[in-house]
């Protein structure tokens, strides 16, 4: 059974919980940090000031405004940059100097970590980047939830970001037993993508999105034909079992000319 929108036709809804939707406990408020003889002496060699290791971190992006990196999830991290709804799932590799290089899903890479704890952040499309520093503040990234409850009444909500596409004649659907946070994300990712299409890019016939799906599947996958955009998410990866805007917007680039 799968559950769709089109304010035509509606499947009768589920009460389904998101899984997968908690964070990390934190540390009590107000708590006093304990001292860190090697960190302090780190301090001094370095010339700066080193914050306790903590599975996610806030960072302050010179001249702009900053990010919060979460590694308290294994094989991959999660960057969500102030102001910006999408949370980026990054794999990291190292450097010969020992810097760690951290890239989505689809090759870009957005950060560049030091082993003293500096970093040059990249975003989307800036391959120049800007300086960045551990600053006091972060906590973890929130895993994926719908205030909606139902995965029906999720689906819904998420139509009213692409019938203005296609007035009346899109549709949104999402296969039975998906946890409805990681399918709302999915659907904002796919809507920002579409966002950043080139202005009038779907005021062809031969360009609408009619259609969107999300399924199960082994790996992310986004495909597209005919007008339907089939996206495959693996729930139990979290944000890295959904495919991100970027990946979205190259197969909307590459597949509709």
């Amino acid at each position: 059974m799968d559950y769709f929108s089109r304010r035509q036709t509606l499947c009768r809804s589920a009460a389904l919980v998101c899984a997968g939707a908690t964070g990390l406990p934190l540390a009590a408020r107000g708590q006093s940090r304990p001292s860190d003889p090697e960190s302090e002496a780190m301090a001094a060699l370095v010339g700066g000031t080193m914050l306790p290791v903590s599975p996610w971190s806030r960072f302050r992006i010179e001249g702009g405004s900053g990010f919060v990196l979460d590694r308290s999830l294994r094989n991959f991290a999660l960057l969500k940059q102030d102001g910006e709804a999408e949370v980026w799932a990054l794999r990291g590799t190292f450097g010969a100097r020992g810097d760690e290089v951290l890239r989505n899903d689809v090759g870009e890479i957005m950060l560049r970590l030091t082993e003293f704890g500096g970093a040059t952040f990249y975003g989307r499309g800036d391959t120049i980047g800007r300086a960045a520093a551990p600053v006091e503040g972060g906590e973890p990234i929130a895993r994926p939830t719908s205030s909606m409850g139902s995965l029906q009444a999720t689906v819904e909500y998420a139509l009213e970001w692409f019938d203005r596409y296609d007035p009346g004649n899109v549709r949104v659907e999402a296969q039975a037993g998906l946890p409805p946070g990681l399918v709302l994300d999915t659907f904002r990712n796919a809507s920002l993508a579409m966002q950043r299409m080139p202005a009038g890019w779907f005021n062809r016939a031969d360009r609408r999105v009619r259609r969107l799906r999300i399924q199960t599947g082994q790996r992310p996958m986004v495909i597209l034909q005919g007008g339907s955009l089939g996206i495959a998410i693996t729930p139990g990866l979290s944000y890295a079992g959904r495919p991100s805007s970027a990946v979205v917007q190259n197969v909307l680039r590459n597949q509709m000319t």
